[in-house]
């Protein structure tokens, strides 16, 4: 801030101490150096300034009012190229009441390729020219601007010359620790995340078995490393303060490859090459992660980036996840969908579980999918073993977990959407509380839309409505498909014969406490429609097989429906 500024201030000061006469009147705070005004310099311009904004506006194929950019491609490699880019001001650049008169930042970038396409990856800025600001009619001089980030699903489309044809839209986060420095005195961003990434924490040629994260960039710094091949098994990640998400879309941690991009058959494979899923352990520490929120696609397709949401989007055999609490859930995309994980693939090369514990999913509840749709988890597969214990799902007024396709798995459960797994999984000490499962056709389950080999010991389900909005007149045995354990049982396409072959599907151990269950029928009330299995299991899979005798499939049903009620409702 200009000596002038500062007199003008003094002059103010002065003011208020002559004509103040109380000795108990509160006097503002008189700055004897620069160094004082330049230090709140730079934390109003570092509280103010939209970094994403500048960024954006710095890279614009059409020139922004006062920034003009020249672009450098440095060099080019088999598997990338490497830009860098100037951004001279001219005057009249504005960003949030914050006008930027003059200076020079320069950009650099990492890079990947694919043809003629350019993947913009990480970028760090710095200022090479001062920088002169000017915020309502003060100017400060002598100011530079250090920060990086990344980018997603930015491209640059070069021509045959290796000049730039176009820029996509630029999506970009902003790390953490950004800086803004006024003749020495320097502010550094803090706060809610922005986006941003940090991989520093982690060093490839270690052989630690352990690593310590504490920030949101840090957590996306994991994400980027398991979406990108590193799968830390054997490696415990800690977590060791709470995070706040901001509500920022999150890509989660894990995916499948583009060797099954578009391909849904594929995406169910067993084959390893399919995805790059974690399969370290994650100890939360029991810190929270807050404002977890994820969209994707919700087109029928499993296979185009729409699924797999949550914080983890695949967990491979041997993974596990303890110890952590999640605030405030907001998913919505086409399947696979759980706070915890979108979801668990075939084992091709280990028996081994995934281990998911002493995790509490709290607050504002909103997880929404066409199928596969679980508070914990969105789907387990065939070829697959899980245990899930001392896990809690309990919603704030208003929360919810939604399947809404038509289809065959359109799954939503409390705990799980659809447990397929095709060795015994276990499901222990677990409570869904205070929110509604909801499907739209089939099914839903207080614990689990579907399952297939499970034992489920102590369940707690308190305060719940699992619901149906509709169901097909052709298809009468789906108009059962919900109950407080589970919606459906079994196996796709089985018949009587089968079930009666293939041994305990569902046991049911310990004490069971339910109260306050609604299950709501999208069809009028009869005789001849009661509740199968007293209301805790659905249907099962398969045609016309409701009346299958479930003693040879499930063990330990309750006796009675205490703590139930039924509601049929007329179309």
């Amino acid at each position: 801030m200009t000596r002038q500024i500062i007199a003008v201030l003094v002059i103010a000061l002065t003011s208020i101490f002559t004509s103040c006469n109380s000795p108990d009147m509160f006097l503002p705070p008189v700055f004897e150096n620069d160094e004082a005004a330049n230090q709140k310099a730079a934390e109003t311009i570092s509280a103010n300034l939209d970094l994403v904004q500048l960024l954006k506006d710095s890279l614009k194929k059409k020139a922004v009012d006062g920034i003009e950019t020249t672009w450098t491609k440095l060099s080019t490699r088999a598997l990338g190229s490497e830009y860098a880019a100037v951004s001279r001001f001219t005057g009249g650049y504005t960003n949030n009441d914050i006008t930027i008169t003059s200076g020079t930042i320069s950009y650099s970038f990492s890079t990947s390729r694919d043809g003629t396409k350019v993947y913009l990856e990480f970028f760090e800025a710095t200022t090479i020219e001062p920088l002169v600001f000017s915020i309502n009619g003060a100017t400060i001089e002598n100011t530079s601007l250090q920060f990086s980030g990344v980018f997603t699903n930015t491209t640059i489309n070069e021509n045959s010359d290796g000049s730039i044809r176009s820029i996509s839209t630029i999506k970009a986060g902003i790390n953490l620790g950004a800086s803004t420095t006024v003749d020495q005195s320097t502010a550094t961003t803090s706060g809610a995340w922005q986006g941003g990434i940090d991989v520093s924490w982690y060093d490839p040629d270690s052989s630690q078995s352990e690593f310590q994260i504490s920030t949101a960039d840090q957590l996306a710094g994991l994400r980027y490393l398991v979406n990108n091949g590193t799968d830390f098994a054997g490696v415990t990640i800690n977590l060791e303060n709470d995070i706040d998400l901001n509500s920022i879309d999150w890509t989660p941690i894990g995916t499948y490859t583009d060797a099954v991009k578009n391909d849904e058959e594929a995406v169910f494979s067993s084959n390893e090459t399919a995805y790059n899923g974690f399969k370290g352990t994650f100890n939360g520490n029991n810190h929270t992660i807050k404002n977890l929120y994820a969209k994707g696609s919700t087109m029928y397709n499993y296979a185009i980036g729409g699924g797999f949401k949550g914080l983890f989007g695949i967990l491979e055999s041997g993974s596990t996840v303890k110890n952590l609490t999640i605030e405030n859930v907001n998913i919505q995309a086409n399947g696979m969908v759980g706070a915890i994980a979108g979801y668990i693939p075939s084992a091709s090369d280990s028996t081994e579980p995934v281990t998911i514990e002493n995790i509490n999913i709290i607050g504002n509840i909103t997880i929404k999918a066409l199928f596969n749709v679980g508070g914990i988890i969105g789907r387990s597969e065939s070829g697959s073993s899980i245990n899930i214990k001392n896990c809690n799902v309990s919603g704030t007024t208003g929360s919810y977990i939604r399947s809404y396709s038509s289809t065959s798995v359109a799954f939503a459960g409390g705990i799980i959407g659809a447990e397929y797994s095709s060795t015994d999984s276990t499901i222990e000490n677990v409570s869904v509380e205070n929110l509604t499962v909801r499907g739209y056709v089939r099914a839903a389950g207080g614990i689990a839309g579907h399952i297939l080999n499970t034992t489920v010991t102590n369940p707690t389900i308190q305060n719940v409505k699992v619901m149906l909005d509709y169901f097909k007149e052709d298809e009468p045995e789906n108009k059962k498909s919900i109950g407080v354990i589970t919606g459906t049982i079994g196996a796709d396409g089985q018949t009587a014969e089968d079930i009666e072959n293939a041994g305990k599907m569902l046991t049911i151990e310990g004490t069971i406490n339910v109260s306050n269950v609604v299950l709501s029928y999208p069809y009028p009330y009869s005789e001849d429609n009661q509740p199968f299995c007293n209301g805790y299991v659905g249907t099962y899979r398969g045609d016309a097989i409701a009346t299958v005798n479930p003693e040879n499939s499930i063990e330990g049903l309750p006796d009675s429906n205490e703590g139930i009620s039924f509601e049929y409702i007329s179309e």
